[in-house]
């Protein structure tokens, strides 16, 4: 629930400390996915209920790369916002259970007590082993995962045709049988 996470992230910043909230870009897109990503205005006017001198809400066409480069943390309910930003070298707080949860640099949150714990590390200046980030991104490639996508929303940014995918999923659910 990102109203609970926002409310949970804005009570437990240090003082002059901001929340900057970016939607997804496909937030306000017109088309099947909007049913399932889309928000009515009770949800905003929520947002700017629960801490409106510490929670901003940015443009959707502001580059996630600028904002993770200015920021002293990301949190996200699970996003690829936390992935991007623990690879340029910024911590996340991760809110859901996301695939990258137990990488270095990723605080997993789930209560108050927690979020405080993790901004306080950061804010007292705790340090990310990239080393560490980089063995972790080798393992996912090499170990953990394999060529493929799940959806045809992917296919068009693949390199692997239908038939090719299909393949590389049988080759991977047979190396897991074969293993166990």
């Amino acid at each position: 629930d990102q109203l609970s996470a926002l409310e949970i992230v804005a009570k437990s910043i240090p003082d002059g400390w901001l929340v900057y909230v970016k939607e997804h870009p496909r937030q306000f897109l017109d088309n099947a996915v909007r049913g399932v990503l889309g928000r009515n205005r009770e949800f905003y006017d929520a947002l700017f209920r629960l801490h409106p001198d510490r929670i901003r809400l940015i443009p959707t066409n502001t580059p996630s790369s600028t904002l993770i480069q200015h920021a002293r943390y990301v949190a996200t309910v699970g996003g690829t916002a936390g992935w991007e930003a623990v690879r340029s070298g910024i911590q996340a707080l991760v809110f859901g259970a996301t695939w990258y949860m137990h990488a270095p640099g990723v605080y997993r949150v789930n209560s108050d007590t927690e979020c405080r714990y993790a901004l306080n590390q950061i804010h007292r200046g705790a340090i990310m082993d990239r080393a560490l980030v980089e063995s972790y991104t080798a393992w996912l490639h090499d170990k953990a995962s394999f060529p493929g996508y799940m959806t045809n929303v992917f296919e068009k940014l693949s390199s692997l045709l239908p038939a090719d995918n299909a393949d590389s999923y049988a080759r991977a659910i047979t190396q897991t049988i074969n293993r166990s």
